[in-house]
């Protein structure tokens, strides 16, 4: 009768732990499949619009507290390239000047082998956004290119890392145009013509560019004079 209880309990024991094994199995496959279908809880949860007094112009600037994504991996949204607005406005509130900050990355050891293309005022740079069936045209106004490299040595290949930012002027009707659009891809030229398109066909566009920069547009034009003491 003891051997009899003792088997039945091993049994149950065994069938407890195959039980455990197959949960804890089909949750390691479950988390596989949620990062593969990029079904994460967002890791971008929307952005802060700041307003800042520069203490030299006593220009009020308008833009976000990060960097806004404008270009993403598919599946798990990894930023790659960042386009973020900024503009100066008069203590009036008429706008001075707009301008949009572009800082792009590449890891060439991926699927991307972007190469820099030195977008600058020196070597006629600029930022060509379709907007719909439309496309305007924004230049660069940083007078040199800012490319910085990363270098390392990855089993015997040399592989050069790198983050590219360029800065580009436009207007209140390009800006207009934007916060309009619904959908938008870009192409940044650079030196000798080179150029990359944003997105590259491995990814998309985030999905928040447009309505955060809608947002922008609204929060340029539609907010009261910032209040000096």
């Amino acid at each position: 009768m003891t051997n009899l209880s003792g088997s039945v309990l091993a049994a149950e024991l065994a069938l407890r732990l195959q039980t455990n094994t197959n949960i804890y199995i089909m949750y390691k496959l479950f988390l596989i499949l949620v990062l593969a279908l990029g079904l994460t809880a967002p890791v971008y949860a929307g952005n802060e619009i700041v307003r800042k007094v520069d203490d030299f112009s006593n220009l009020e600037i308008v833009t976000f507290k990060k960097q806004l994504k404008f270009e993403r991996t598919k599946g798990v949204s990894i930023g790659t390239a960042w386009l973020t607005p900024e503009a100066a406005r008069t203590q009036d509130g008429t706008v001075d000047s707009i301008r949009l900050k572009l800082i792009v990355k590449c890891n060439q050891t991926g699927m991307i082998t972007r190469d820099p293309v030195r977008a600058s005022q020196a070597t006629g740079g600029t930022l060509k956004l379709k907007l719909d069936e439309s496309v305007i045209e924004l230049g660069a106004i940083n007078q040199l290119s800012e490319v910085d490299f990363e270098n390392s040595v990855i089993q015997g290949a040399y592989i050069a890392d790198y983050t590219e930012q360029a800065i580009f002027s436009l207007s209140i009707e390009q800006l207009q145009a934007i916060s309009a659009a619904s959908t938008v891809k870009a192409r940044v030229t650079g030196m000798n013509d080179l150029y990359y398109d944003l997105p590259h066909k491995h990814y998309k566009i985030h999905q928040d560019w447009l309505p955060e920069m809608r947002k922008f547009y609204n929060a340029v034009f539609n907010a009261a004079p910032t209040q000096t003491e």
